[in-house]
């Protein structure tokens, strides 16, 4: 059996929303202060109306679903305007939205949560949705109280002091190192403030990044600094290499032209970065490799978190965060082994059933496509089969140069809450190359396109009510309904149904085995030895040494793609079996998504109102 492919793919969506590796605070963060205005605001309304009366007809009381509403919004202007980066990439005009920019710090933000301040603020979310009549909100903003509610208790847990360190803000698929070239690679120009704000971030790298090396520091003091040297010094010496010809500056130069200044001001504008570039930028990624190279010696030979104190206990907190769900660890497991064991039966029986399948191999299976946008070009015209029809998604889809090509396969970079522009799909060549006949080719872009986070991205600006729901992205759901939603796409291909349904039980037996093996891991304490024993029937040693390394520097890798996968294949089969015949795929994908990237347990709720509407 061939070693496990890392065909997995990676968002932006974390890192532009979270300010780079500034966590927001599961929702809570900046709660407080939007609710105390929101009061205070509602106590000066309520004063002027007593003034007024006996001279004018007092205005019609305001809802509780009314006043629910405007401290949602109030909410989600406090929470950008406390940090750039979430301002940036959720508003392409702030203003419209109330914002004063002028207002917000232009930083790059913090490497660290502030814990202190976000237990407070979960203190404080609390006491703010418990001040709603909840029965008098609707079924939306009922589900939205939920979510924020089990979000908070997730992410109060993780503030506990005695999970400092164990974080690794060098890893090979989310490291500083990557963060920031993709940071400024696909940082998007507005106006020309944008622009000079831009210029502002570059100069705070070499803030950002001795705050990166300063926790560093601490780690390998306390005996926890782990992750994988030589893949953070490749990168560096990648970005350093590339000074003449950067794929930055010339991502960042075609956004400067396309802002409309004339010849002379765009020209200066480059030139800026360009000296931003040199002055702040590379020497940053200069300190890294020397300050990183003094500290070799104290980095941990690599091994799961539950090597480290507290460090199992962290694991399932971080799996409950990402995969956006309640469960516990051993819930988690047993969706994914029942997930592999039911691919792998169903790999049993083709087999059986079909013996040509033995000399097949599912991976090389092709598709008559000619370039990668006839492939989204067939989707289209495809997935209103099963899905809820959308308006027209324009997209601009591009190959990644070596330099800012990562640990991925490819990405769709999530746009602005309040701009209709193309959408922007990534691909990593040097990963899955370029060849469109390749299905593997198929999956990537059914997974960033259409009926995948293009498609879903599209639905939501079209269903969606508050803002909150954009800003609320559990990676669980939008990874997984990616997945899911590839898997979907199949289904539209002139190919054997059961070549596809080898494809792709074959697929879904390797990746939920990675998630299995991450787990493994992070959880219960493998080590190379133990991988060795337990895969080496399967797997060459060299690929069992390179799969044990990625996922112990990885720590959430597999996991909300597969959870999430086989979360929403559960839910649809038992949908399927509870409606039998009045089952509607386009229905119930309308089900799944209308409430956005949300906790699963509000998907389930939503999917058994279907199933009852439809009773």
């Amino acid at each position: 059996m061939k070693e496990i492919r890392r065909i997995l793919r990676t968002t932006l969506a974390l890192v532009l929303l979270a300010g780079l590796f500034t966590m927001t605070t599961g929702c809570a963060a900046q709660l407080a202060e939007s609710a105390q205005q929101q009061e205070e605001k509602e106590q000066d309304e309520s004063g002027q109306s007593t003034e007024q009366a006996g001279s004018e007809e007092a205005p019609a009381e305001e809802t509780e679903s009314e006043r629910f509403a405007a401290y949602l919004q109030n909410y989600v202007q406090e929470m950008v305007m406390e940090d750039y980066t979430t301002m940036h990439w959720a508003y392409a005009d702030p203003e419209a939205r109330g914002i004063d920019r002028s207002k917000v710090e232009v930083t790059l933000g913090d490497v660290l949560t502030d814990t202190e301040k976000t237990l407070e603020d979960i203190r404080e979310l609390r006491e703010a949705i418990a001040g709603f009549d909840l029965d008098k909100l609707d079924e939306e903003q009922q589900d939205i109280c939920d979510a924020l509610l089990m979000d908070a208790d997730i992410t109060e847990k993780l503030c506990d002091d005695k999970y400092y360190g164990l974080d690794n803000i060098w890893s090979s698929s989310g490291g500083v190192h990557q963060v920031l070239i993709s940071h400024f690679s696909e940082y998007s120009l507005y106006n020309e403030q944008d622009l000079k704000d831009m210029i502002t971030l570059l100069y705070d790298v070499p803030r950002f990044v001795d705050d990166a090396l300063a926790y560093t520091r601490e780690q390998a003091e306390m005996g926890t600094l782990m992750f994988d040297y030589e893949s953070v010094l490749d990168v560096c010496v990648g970005a350093l290499d590339a000074q003449e010809n950067s794929a930055i500056v010339k991502a960042i130069e075609k956004d400067i032209d396309g802002l409309g200044l004339d010849a002379a001001k765009a020209d200066a504008y480059k030139e800026e970065v360009r000296k931003a570039m040199d002055e702040a930028f590379y020497p940053a990624y200069e300190t890294m490799i020397e300050e990183l190279q003094k500290l070799r010696n104290k980095i941990q030979p690599l091994q799961g978190l539950s090597s480290l104190p507290n460090g199992k206990e962290y694991y399932e907190l971080l799996v409950q965060d990402s995969v956006g769900s309640m469960d516990g660890i051993e819930e988690v497991r047993a969706l994914l082994e029942e997930g592999m064991q039911d691919a792998i039966t169903d790999i049993q029986v083709l087999l059986i059933k079909n013996k040509d399948l033995n000399y097949t191999d599912p991976l090389a299976l092709t598709t008559e496509f000619e370039s990668i946008e006839d492939i989204l070009t067939y989707l289209e015209e495809h997935y209103a089969e099963t899905f809820p029809a959308v308006k027209e998604m324009p997209y601009e889809l591009e190959g990644l140069s070596d330099e800012r090509a990562a640990d991925f396969s490819a990405y769709f970079v999530i746009p602005p809450i309040d701009l209709r522009r193309d959408y922007e799909i990534r691909y990593n060549a040097l990963s899955i190359g370029n060849d469109a006949k390749s299905i593997d080719m198929y999956q990537t872009i059914s997974h960033e396109g259409i009926p995948g986070h293009m498609y879903q991205m599209q639905y939501n600006h079209e269903n969606l009510k508050y803002d909150i729901q954009s800003v609320f992205r559990k990676t669980g759901f939008s990874e997984g309904w990616a997945t899911y939603a590839a898997e979907e796409g199949l289904k539209y291909l002139d190919i054997d149904p059961t070549l596809l349904r080898y494809y792709n039980d074959y697929n879904t037996y390797l990746n939920t085995m990675g998630a299995l093996m991450e787990l493994e891991i992070h959880y219960d304490g493998a080590s190379i030895d133990d991988f060795k024993e337990n895969y080496g029937m399967l797997m060459m040693e060299d690929a069992i040494e390179d799969i044990y390394s990625h996922l112990s520097d990885n720590v959430i890798y597999y996991m909300p793609y597969y959870y999430g996968y086989h979360r929403l294949a559960d839910i649809r089969e038992e949908t399927e079996e509870a409606m039998g015949e009045k089952f509607d795929p386009v229905q119930f994908h309308d089900a799944v998504l209308k409430r956005g990237s949300t906790m699963f347990e509000i998907v389930e709720r939503n999917v058994e109102r279907y199933i009852e509407s439809a009773e």
